[in-house]
C-alpha cells in the first residue's frame, strides 16, 4: 500500500499541479527552534553536522530561488523520546509553494489525497472539515480529535457557584473552571477499578480535580448537591439533561488541564466501552483540518508553539509586541481518525518580521544568518505542509513500527544489528571524540 500511494502522489504532485521533485541535503548544521537534533561528528575539530529534522529551511530557501512548486519524499531524523506514532528516522511527503495561502495549500491536500486513496478502502468526501484550535480544545479536549467518537465536553462554568466549589474541592482560588462530559447510558461501565484508573490519569493534572458520576439511585443528586449547592446541582442535571444510567465526569480545574483531562478521558473510556464490545466510534474516516493555533506558548519561558518560521495572523499583528500569548499563527493541522497526519504553515517572508520573532524568542539570529540574508532580497508569499504517518493509519496498524522496513524499537535500537554501538578507540581518535563512562 504504502508503495501504491507514494506513487499516486508524485503521479499527481508532477503531471497535475506541475511540482518538481527536488532532492535537499540530509548533512546540515544545527539550528535553533526545533526539535532535537541527531549530531554528526567530522573529522575537523569541534565542527559537527546534524541531521535535518525536515527539509524545512531548504525548501523555503527554494522558494526564495524561484521554485515555485517543490516537493520531495524526504527522510527526516528527530532524537525523540519514544512513542508508538514515531521513529527516530521517518518520511514524510514534504511540499511548499510561492503565492499561496491557507486555502490554497487545504485544497491541495484536500485533492492529493483524493487522487491517492487506496481504492479499497471507504472514498473520502472533500471539502474536509474545519475548526479552529480553540473549539477544538473547548468541545474535545485536544487539538487532535477523533470524531468518530460522538461526546463532546460542556462547559458548567457559567453555572456553577466557585465560591462553594473552592470551599468544598478545597482549591487554592475560585478562578477555576468547571467541565463535564457525559457518556449516555453507559454507568455500568464506570466501576471502580475504572474509576481508580481515571483518578491516577487525574494525578498528571495539576491542581485539577476530578469528580466521576453514576446517575443511578438518586445517589448523584445528593453528590452534587454536597459539591455545588442544590440549586446549582438541579441546573446541571438539566443543563446536562442527565438520565438515569448515564455517567458523567467532572473536571474542575484551570482551563487548559480541565480540558485535556476531560480530553484523555474521552478516549480512554471509549477504549473501555469498546474493548465490552459497545460499539463507540462510527466506521467512516473522519478527516479535519484544525486552524489558528496560538502562535507562542509559554513554558518558563516564551516558545514557538510550532516553530519560529509561521507567519502570524494579519488580525494579531498588533498584539504581537504587547501580548503575544494572544497572537494566533497561519498554522494548519490535518487529523485523521484523532491522529495528526500532516501539518504545516504559511511562513515568514519579511526578513524583519522574522528577526523580530526571534528576538522574542531568544534565538541567536547568527545562527539562522543563511535564513534572514534570503529573505533580504524578497521572498515571495509561501506556504506548505508535510505529511506523515497516513500510511499508518491507512493501514490501521497500532504502530508505525507496523508499516516501515527495519523499525526501531522504542527506545531507538535496531533489534537486527544492535544500533546504535559503540565505536573503536582509532575512529574516536578521527573523529576527535571523547566519552565519558557513567
Amino acid at each position: 500500500m504504502r508503495s501504491s500511494v507514494i506513487m499516486k502522489m508524485r503521479e499527481f504532485l508532477i503531471n497535475e499541479c506541475n511540482f518538481v521533485d527536488i532532492e535537499t541535503p540530509t548533512l546540515f548544521k544545527s539550528t535553533p527552534g526545533g526539535a532535537q537534533e541527531f549530531i554528526v561528528p567530522t573529522r575537523q575539530p569541534g565542527n559537527f553536522y546534524s541531521l535535518v529534522q525536515s527539509p524545512q529551511q531548504f525548501k523555503q530557501l527554494l522558494m526564495v530561488g524561484g521554485f515555485d512548486r517543490y516537493f520531495q519524499v524526504a527522510r527526516c531524523y528527530r532524537d525523540e523520546s519514544a512513542r508508538h506514532d514515531r521513529q527516530p528516522e521517518f518520511t514524510q511527503l514534504d511540499i511548499e509553494m510561492s503565492f499561496v495561502d491557507r486555502d490554497g495549500i487545504m485544497n491541495l491536500i484536500e485533492n492529493l489525497l483524493m487522487y491517492s486513496w487506496p481504492e479499497e478502502l471507504s472514498p473520502i468526501k472533500v471539502p474536509f472539515k474545519l475548526m479552529t484550535y480553540e473549539d477544538a480544545m473547548e468541545l474535545y479536549g485536544t487539538d487532535q480529535p477523533d470524531l468518530r467518537i460522538p461526546y463532546q465536553i460542556q462547559n458548567l462554568t457559567h453555572i456553577s457557584d466557585l465560591s462553594v466549589l473552592k470551599r468544598t474541592m478545597k482549591l487554592e482560588d475560585d478562578k477555576q473552571n468547571v467541565y463535564a462530559l457525559i457518556f449516555p447510558n453507559k454507568s455500568k461501565y464506570l466501576t471502580k477499578s475504572i474509576r481508580n484508573e481515571f483518578s491516577k490519569i487525574c494525578n498528571d493534572y495539576v491542581n485539577t480535580k476530578l469528580v466521576q458520576l453514576k446517575i443511578e439511585n438518586n445517589l448523584w443528586r445528593a453528590q452534587l448537591d454536597e459539591l455545588f449547592s442544590k440549586n446549582v446541582a438541579e441546573d446541571i442535571s438539566q443543563y446536562c439533561k442527565l438520565q438515569e444510567g448515564d455517567a458523567i465526569l467532572l473536571a474542575i480545574g484551570r482551563q487548559i488541564d480541565a480540558l485535556k483531562l476531560l480530553g484523555k478521558l474521552r478516549v480512554e473510556f471509549t477504549n473501555v466501552l469498546e474493548a465490552k464490545a459497545e460499539q463507540i466510534r462510527s466506521y467512516e474516516t473522519e478527516l479535519l483540518w484544525i486552524t489558528d493555533f496560538p502562535l507562542f506558548t509559554f513554558e518558563k519561558e516564551l516558545q514557538s508553539t510550532h516553530h519560529p518560521f509561521t507567519q502570524p495572523l494579519s488580525d494579531d499583528m498588533e498584539h504581537l509586541t504587547t501580548n503575544p500569548l494572544q497572537v494566533r499563527g497561519l498554522h494548519y493541522d490535518l487529523i485523521m481518525n484523532g491522529s495528526e497526519i500532516a501539518g504545516g504553515s504559511i511562513r515568514i517572508h519579511d526578513a524583519n518580521l522574522q528577526k523580530q520573532i526571534l528576538k522574542m524568542l531568544n534565538i541567536d539570529e547568527s545562527k539562522l544568518s543563511h535564513m534572514l540574508e534570503a529573505l533580504t532580497y524578497g521572498a515571495p508569499p509561501h506556504g506548505g505542509i508535510a505529511i506523515d504517518r497516513l500510511v499508518c493509519l491507512l493501514c490501521n496498524a497500532k504502530s508505525i513500527r507496523n508499516v516501515i522496513a527495519f523499525p526501531k524499537t522504542l527506545e531507538g535500537r535496531d533489534p537486527m544489528s544492535g544500533a546504535p554501538d559503540t565505536i573503536s578507540d582509532e575512529l574516536k581518535t578521527l573523529y576527535h571524540i571523547q566519552t565519558i563512562d557513567k
